[in-house]
């Protein structure tokens, strides 16, 4: 949220905060300072399930799924993903990222044409960055995950 500034978190909080939003349900605000930077043009925000919920890996990729397509639906080139639960929501972030990845692996097979060219695997928080590396490495390989830029943040966007 640092990178993107403050008039960026003012605005998330303003737009989330009025919404209530509800388990798995997404909402798209603008990236900021990001923009800028040429890297993420939107930011989906979506409610995690908890790691205790029963269904939680389940109701991880709904969530995700959520964010992906109503990014898609407002035509988005870009959306970043952090480790999502991995906070206060308790999920260890490795098996948060697995999720995550399975969730856009799963996304991305649907193989309908998308108006999104680049989904950026990042956070701030340097291990469960990567975490998101070693979950993108197990899945598609090594070379795939360190050319495709999965990662902690860099230090100017953190």
């Amino acid at each position: 949220a640092k990178a993107a500034g403050t008039a960026y978190v003012e605005a998330t909080r303003r737009t989330v905060g009025k919404k209530d939003p509800q388990l798995g349900e997404a909402i798209i605000t603008e990236s900021g300072l990001l923009r800028g930077r040429g890297t993420i043009s939107s930011v989906a925000h979506v409610l995690a399930p908890t790691y205790t919920e029963r269904d939680r890996a389940k109701l991880m990729l709904s969530a995700v799924q959520s964010a992906l397509d109503l990014a898609e639906a407002r035509g988005c080139r870009s959306v970043g993903i952090p480790v999502l639960g991995s906070g206060s929501f308790g999920w260890p972030a490795q098996e948060a990222a697995d999720c995550i990845i399975g969730a856009v692996c799963a996304w991305l097979r649907q193989g309908t044409r998308r108006s999104i060219e680049c989904v950026r695997l990042f956070d701030a928080d340097r291990l469960k960055g990567l975490a998101l590396l070693a979950a993108v490495e197990g899945r598609l390989g090594t070379e795939f995950a360190r050319g495709a830029g999965v990662g902690p943040a860099s230090q100017d966007a953190a």
